[in-house]
């Protein structure tokens, strides 16, 4: 979104997040537990579901969650608290985050049923990507 020109925010502290205002796109958390008030607080805004093969996301939490950012090396608390409010843990647990997966995925499909123009699904491991999103921000190649 950034080679796009939109100014971005990722995994916004809790200061950031009072200031959304000041972004053009959000993505990470705490997004995934708030987007439904995302949508209210801002109508008519689009939103991007980024999916990929389940096995291939958990491997990539349980990296993130074991080796790179376990809840004992995180200073920031309100970055395990992100965790506990999608995942229900701060710990890595594969059952648990693969039901977060499939019923957040849901939730989401399920949200924007009647009003999915304004949702794009994208798996970039299947080579999704430029022209899909391009085309659903109603942006031009040049």
């Amino acid at each position: 979104m950034r080679k796009l020109g939109f100014v971005s925010g990722h995994c916004l502290s809790p200061n950031q997040w009072n200031k959304i205002d000041h972004f053009d796109f959000v993505c990470d958390s705490p997004v995934p537990s708030r987007f439904i008030d995302l949508d209210r607080i801002y109508p008519g805004s689009k939103f991007i579901l980024t999916t990929r093969n389940v096995n291939d996301w958990l491997s990539s939490c349980r990296t993130f969650f074991i080796d790179k950012r376990p809840p004992e090396r995180i200073k920031e608390k309100w970055f395990l608290d992100y965790r506990v409010e999608i995942f229900g843990t701060a710990k890595f647990d594969a059952k648990l985050f693969e039901e977060t997966y499939y019923k957040h995925n849901e939730r989401v499909r399920k949200y924007f049923l009647e009003s999915n123009s304004r949702l794009l699904i994208l798996d970039i491991t299947k080579g999704e990507g430029w022209v899909k999103l391009i085309d659903f921000l109603g942006l031009s190649i040049d």
